[in-house]
Formats: structure tokens, C-alpha cells, sequence
């Protein structure tokens, strides 16, 4: 018999996206980060106390002073990390350098839990404009200053905006921009807030005018606001004081609302017999279908109650307090009767501790 060639399958090509969406992958790379930014705020930490011992080390050869045997580094880190320090501090950024432990931190976290727990776009571009304004200040502020407080960025950019705008004016491009900076990102209101003004001392001859409608002895109204109109031609005609005028100012009573009184239908109501009715209990089924149920096996370290702190309800008796029915009947009734409506029976159903009132409306009341 002939066989059949199989035929050889492609080999599956190996899935980019799926790898990078895997779960195990994220989370690996998340740790990565973190452990990174550890690592580099370790090694910024220790250099600023060991930059000084560790700067012949690094200076000429960055890479190179890495692997060298000959000598060891003061940095908690060793050579590889005196050389991070010296490339941020020195080369780069200066003390700014400290924002890139918060980027791969919350790049870290955001990659290792799949989600967006940190905005990365807000935090990346204003830790951009950080970068970049506190590297210049530093550079402009601390600029003779051994230590690399700017870094190299920071002294160029000193350089480069003294040689166009002198001191002040870089002094004043820095102080600008931060200020820009608050009122774009925090909405910082720079306007000064005005004093409250001082009052001035009353004469003794003003007088309180109220805001309502004033009668002059010619009839004519004088409102609020025309005096306001006029108050600036009062001022004026100082010199010349307006003859005394007696001003009535007429107020008007509150109205009286008056209530129309309601006659109630005359009714046999007050003398209706309450009727009490003891709440019927309920029985216990015992449903042996649906099977016994030991709380133990769920909760290992459940303990039964004391019995001491269970109470037998069934013991005790309700106490009826006739008078208290009583008052409530004929509140009942009063307020029905109010709205003329006539009912022919009530009962009170006593509980332990709510009772229940069932009212039977007379005849032909809806």
C-alpha cells in the first residue's frame, strides 16, 4: 500500500502581543521596575554623602570605574552604584535626578497590577517641567557650589540664559515660570485680597433710613435706590444744608388669617367600645427535609451562648394598659372626626412590643 506524505504543519510564530499581555510577564516586569527605582534611590541617597570620595573614581571613565578591581567604591552600592550617581547627579540633572525613582515607581506599580493606579501622563509631563525648571534653579542659584546641585544641564542652562538675559533676567524667567506653573496646574489666585474698608464714624446727626418706601409730607415715595442716585448731589450741595424735613415712615400690620372653623358630624364615636385582640403566635415547622445544619463545620471557633443571657418571652405576660388604649381611641377618633370621617369599630391587636390598631369606617364612607 502507498502511504500518504504528511504534510509537515508551519511552526507557530511566536505571539508578540500575547507575551506582552501575559499576566506572568507584567507582573515580572513590574517587580523589575520597582527593584530598579529601589535601586537608584539607594544609590542617589548614598551619593550624596560619598560623592566626594567616590569622584576619582568616576570621573574620567564612568563606565569603566564600574568594572574596576582595584579599587572599591564608598557607595552602598559599590561601583556600579557610585557610577548611577555620578551619571544623574553630575552629568545629568543634579538633585532633580530623584524624579526618575518616582517614575519607574509608579511605571512599577501600574505595570505589576494591569491597571491605571497612577495618572502617567500627568505625572511624566509636569515631572518633566520639574525636571528641567529645579535642575536650572539649582544650576543658577548654587552655581559655584562644589556639589553638583543642578548638574551639568543646569550649568549649561545658566550658562546659556545669563549669556542672553543676564542674572536678573534669568532670575526673573525662573520666579515667571513657576508662578505660570501654579496658576495653570494648582490654580493658585495671585490677586491680592482686598482689605475690608474702615468704617467711618457715624454723625450725630444721621439718621437710620430703613429699606422700606418713605412718605415725604408732599406725598411723593423716596425708595432705597433713589437715595443711592442721590447721594453723591447730596454731597456735593454740602455748603447749603436742605431744610429739616419730618419723615413718617407708615408700616402696614400683618394680616390676620383666619381659620374656618369646622363642625364635626355629630357622631356616637366617644362612646365606642374599644375591642382587644392578643396577638396570635406563630408556629415553629420544624421541616426535617431540609436537613440539619451544623454552624461548627463553617466556623471552627464558634461558642455557644451563655445560657444566662437568653430571655424566655414566651414566659411573660403583655401588660394592657387600659388608659393608654383608651387615650389613643379617642385621639383616633378626634382626628378622623376632623375630616368627617364617621367609623363604626375599632380594634387593638397587643404585641410584645407594637399594637396594632385596625379601624372599620362606618357605612357609605369611602
Amino acid at each position: 500500500m502507498a502511504t500518504k506524505k504528511k504534510k509537515k504543519q508551519p511552526a507557530r510564530s511566536v505571539n508578540l502581543r500575547g507575551f506582552i499581555r501575559d499576566e506572568r510577564t507584567t507582573r515580572t516586569a513590574g517587580i523589575l521596575l520597582i527593584l530598579l527605582s529601589f535601586f537608584l534611590l539607594v544609590s542617589f541617597i548614598s551619593y550624596l554623602f560619598t560623592w566626594s570620595k567616590d569622584f576619582s573614581l568616576v570621573q574620567e571613565n564612568t563606565v569603566g570605574g564600574v568594572f574596576r578591581t582595584d579599587r572599591k567604591a564608598s557607595n552602598q552600592l559599590g561601583n556600579l552604584g557610585a557610577a548611577t550617581g555620578h551619571l544623574f547627579f553630575y552629568k545629568w540633572y543634579g538633585i532633580a535626578s530623584f524624579l526618575f525613582v518616582w517614575w519607574l515607581l509608579i511605571l512599577g506599580v501600574n505595570t505589576f497590577f494591569s491597571r491605571r493606579v497612577f495618572p502617567l501622563r500627568k505625572h511624566f509631563f509636569r515631572g518633566i517641567l520639574w525636571l528641567v525648571w529645579l535642575s536650572t534653579a539649582l544650576g543658577f542659584i548654587l552655581y559655584n557650589q562644589p556639589f553638583p546641585w543642578g548638574g551639568a544641564f543646569g550649568k549649561g542652562m545658566t550658562d546659556s540664559l545669563e549669556a542672553v538675559t543676564g542674572k536678573i533676567g534669568t532670575a526673573a524667567i525662573l520666579v515667571v515660570t513657576a508662578l505660570i506653573y501654579l496658576v495653570v496646574f494648582h490654580r493658585i489666585d495671585l490677586q491680592w485680597k482686598k482689605s475690608p474698608k474702615e468704617e467711618l464714624p457715624a454723625d450725630e446727626h444721621d439718621k437710620p433710613v430703613s429699606d422700606a418706601p418713605v412718605y415725604t409730607s408732599s406725598g411723593d415715595i423716596i425708595s432705597a435706590e433713589d437715595g443711592q442716585e442721590n447721594e453723591t448731589e447730596i454731597a456735593e450741595d454740602e455748603d447749603d444744608p436742605a431744610p429739616e424735613m419730618e419723615l413718617h415712615t407708615i408700616t402696614r400690620d400683618p394680616a390676620e388669617i383666619i381659620k374656618p372653623a369646622v363642625d364635626p358630624l355629630p357622631s356616637d364615636d366617644d362612646n365606642m367600645e374599644l375591642e382587644i385582640a392578643e396577638a396570635v403566635e406563630e408556629k415553629i415547622i420544624d421541616d426535617p427535609s431540609l436537613g440539619h445544619y451544623d454552624p461548627i463545620m463553617d466556623l471552627p471557633d464558634y461558642k455557644y451562648p451563655a445560657i444566662e443571657l437568653l430571655e424566655d418571652h414566651q414566659s411573660e405576660g403583655v401588660a394592657i394598659d387600659t388608659n393608654e388604649l383608651e387615650r389613643n381611641k379617642d385621639q383616633i377618633i378626634s382626628t378622623l372626626s376632623n375630616y368627617n370621617i364617621q367609623i363604626s369599630k375599632i380594634k387593638a391587636t397587643i404585641g410584645p412590643t407594637v399594637t396594632l390598631y385596625e379601624i372599620v369606617p362606618a357605612a357609605g364612607v369611602r
